[in-house]
C-alpha cells in the first residue's frame, strides 16, 4: 500500500548529531517551503547505566544527540525564523530533566542541558516573536507496531502529538512552559 503525502509535507532522514547533515537538511526546507514556521527537537538516547560506569564514549553519544543536535537545529533554524519574525520550536525533553533517576544519568543531565538550552534561547528569541517550549513526558512507548496494544499507562506518542497542536494554537502573547506529562 503506498502512502502519499501533501505537498507541504517534508521529511528527510538527518542525523542530528552532524552539522553537515542539519544544515543540508534544514537548506532543503527553507528551500521548499521558504520559511520554517515549527521545529520539533525530538530527538533521544539513552544508556542505562549508573554514571561513575558509564564510559566516556557512553556520555558523548547521549550528549551529541540530545544536546548537540537541538542546538545544531536552533542555530540553524533560528536565523530563518527571525528573517519572518515568528516561529516556535519545541523540545521534547522528558521527566529526566526535571527528576533524577538512576541508572539513567547521563541521561538526566542531557535532560536537564536540554531545558536549560530551551530556556536560554526562549530569553535571546522572545523579541523576534519566537516562541520557544519544552514538553517534559514520563515513559513513552517508543516503538510500537500498529498490531501491538497501548500500555494505557504510559504517555502515548498520539499524546504528545495532541499537546504540540495544543501549543501551536495558543494565543502569541501566552507562554507556557515545561509541560509534564505522565500516563494515568
Amino acid at each position: 500500500m503506498s502512502t502519499t503525502y501533501p505537498e507541504q509535507l517534508f521529511w528527510q532522514e538527518c542525523d542530528v548529531s552532524q552539522a553537515e547533515e542539519v544544515e543540508t537538511f534544514v537548506d532543503e526546507v527553507t528551500q521548499r517551503f521558504n520559511r520554517i514556521d515549527v521545529l520539533i527537537n525530538n530527538s533521544g538516547f539513552g544508556k542505562q547505566t549508573r554514571v561513575w560506569e558509564a564510559s566516556e564514549t557512553d556520555w558523548d553519544e547521549v550528549m551529541e544527540t540530545n544536546v548537540k543536535g537541538p542546538f545544531l537545529l536552533a542555530r540553524k533554524v533560528v536565523p530563518v525564523m527571525i528573517s519572518q519574525q515568528s516561529g516556535y520550536i519545541v523540545n521534547i525533553a522528558s521527566q529526566a530533566a526535571l527528576n533524577g533517576y538512576a541508572n539513567a544519568g547521563v541521561y538526566c543531565a542531557s535532560k536537564f542541558a536540554l531545558v536549560g538550552l530551551a530556556k536560554a534561547l526562549q530569553e535571546e528569541v522572545r523579541e523576534h516573536n519566537i516562541h520557544v517550549h519544552s514538553l517534559n513526558p514520563a515513559l513513552i512507548p517508543s516503538h510500537r507496531s500498529s498490531d501491538e496494544a497501548i500500555d494505557e499507562g504510559l504517555v502515548q506518542n498520539e499524546d504528545i502529538a495532541s499537546t504540540l497542536l495544543f501549543l501551536l494554537k495558543q494565543p502569541r502573547r501566552l507562554k507556557i512552559e515545561n509541560i509534564g506529562m505522565w500516563g494515568f
